[in-house]
């Protein structure tokens, strides 16, 4: 049995602490167009900067982005899941979660950042920046579907 005042984890609000725990202090525009389905967000602060990208699709879809200022290892954190996935208490105390932050690491090369999203994803990026370099636009490299 687990502690039955550890309450389970709500999906709805993981997406909510992602957006509000990695702030920038200004905004970076985001140049070209996304592909269908893709949403995305960029912020910075002097030595990092945070991006979200959410997949509203049922498709894997392939990312690249070109950061120039990026150097090194983003942290990443994805939360995945089908529509109707839910976390679930159930009256003994046991915690059933089907909808978990992962965590993981990318790596950038040459100031580019490739990511595939898993369908109905949330990736959330914290990404070190070269010390002294204006951050520019984050940019699309236009690329196909996955199959």
């Amino acid at each position: 049995m687990e502690d039955a005042w550890r309450p389970a984890r709500r999906p709805e609000n993981t997406p909510q602490q992602a957006f509000a725990t990695t702030v920038g202090e200004r905004i970076v525009p985001v140049q070209g167009t996304p592909p269908d389905g893709i949403y995305a967000s960029s912020t910075t602060t002097a030595n990092r900067q945070f991006i979200k990208l959410v997949n509203v699709s049922g498709e894997r879809v392939p990312v690249d982005l070109l950061l120039p200022s990026a150097e090194g290892t983003a942290a990443c954190t994805t939360l995945c899941a089908p529509p109707d996935a839910r976390n679930k208490l159930a009256a003994d105390g046991t915690i059933t979660e089907q909808v978990a932050p992962q965590r993981s690491n990318l790596d950038i090369r040459a100031g580019r950042l490739q990511v595939t999203l898993a369908p109905h994803s949330l990736l959330s990026l914290e990404i070190p920046l070269a010390r002294d370099t204006p951050v520019p636009p984050m940019l699309w490299v236009p690329k196909t579907r996955a199959t």
